[in-house]
């Protein structure tokens, strides 16, 4: 099935749903209409594909990503082109400013970012400010491992401290949140740091300044198995949408379905 007929079942559905009940979707109805509506609000073709697979990447492993969507939703609407400012950057590293943008939107540029400082016995590292829905990380840092790259992230909001870390190849990380403790920055940001197998030695990493807060006890940890089971239970059961949100993406959908067909009535001769 394509990507619109995709979107176009998913909306036909909602507009039947029993109001207030959510719908149960497949991975594929989900992403299809994440990517419909995030082209709907005005995103380039490689970011609202990007935006939606991190999204569904989040929801598919428990890790709340409609939630995240719909709590984003006005930084979405309001940051539809991606835009990071470089703030320093020196040899394997860099500081961005995304300008309070949500990671949904930018996680991958750090992916690329990391990936592409990281040398053959040194590390790549990547300090993004200002960034909220930092969970978001977590698909960027997949991304990186499938690239053959260790991974190790840290970020926070005024609340918690989040630590993540894969290994090359792998295709589930290991996630941890703690309580947030002491001095926390005002604005939310992202610390990820990649590296190639072998290169580097217990110190080094030792050196990254990622590591848990002391004296925080872990308050969640998802193992990479963990992580898989929750996928394969996406798979095998679908995921819910609930109706506020479901009418949020459709309406947005629309946008994108209804130029579709104007523009086939166009090519129709109509």
């Amino acid at each position: 099935m394509t990507g619109a007929f995709l979107s176009c079942l998913v909306v036909t559905r909602a507009r039947h749903t029993i109001r207030g009940r959510p719908i149960n979707v497949s991975i594929s109805e989900l992403s299809s209409l994440l990517k419909r509506s995030f082209e709907g609000l005005g995103f380039n073709q490689g970011d609202y594909e990007d935006t939606a697979s991190a999204a569904l990447w989040l929801e598919c492993h428990g890790l709340g990503g409609l939630d995240t969507v719909r709590r984003a939703w006005p930084r979405l609407q309001k940051h539809t082109q991606l835009s990071v400012a470089l703030v320093t950057e020196s040899p394997g590293s860099a500081v961005l400013d995304a300008g309070n943008a949500s990671a949904l939107i930018c996680g991958q540029i750090v992916a690329d970012l990391v990936c592409s400082y990281a040398g053959p016995a040194s590390t790549g590292r990547v300090e993004l400010r200002s960034c909220l829905d930092c969970d978001a990380v977590l698909p960027a840092m997949v991304s990186c491992a499938g690239r053959g790259f260790n991974v190790l992230a840290q970020w926070n909001d005024q609340r918690f401290v989040c630590l993540a870390q894969i290994d090359a190849h792998a295709a589930y990380p290991l996630f941890e949140r703690y309580p947030a403790t002491g001095a926390v920055p005002e604005t939310p940001s992202a610390l990820v740091v990649a590296w190639r197998p072998g290169a580097l030695a217990a110190q080094d990493l030792a050196e990254t300044g990622i590591a848990a807060p002391g004296n925080a006890a872990c308050q969640a940890r998802i193992t990479p198995d963990e992580f898989r089971d929750r996928y394969d239970g996406a798979v095998m059961h679908g995921l819910s949408i609930d109706t506020s949100t479901l009418a949020i993406l459709t309406a947005a959908a629309d946008n994108v379905l209804v130029e579709a067909t104007e523009r086939s009535r166009q090519g129709a001769g109509e």
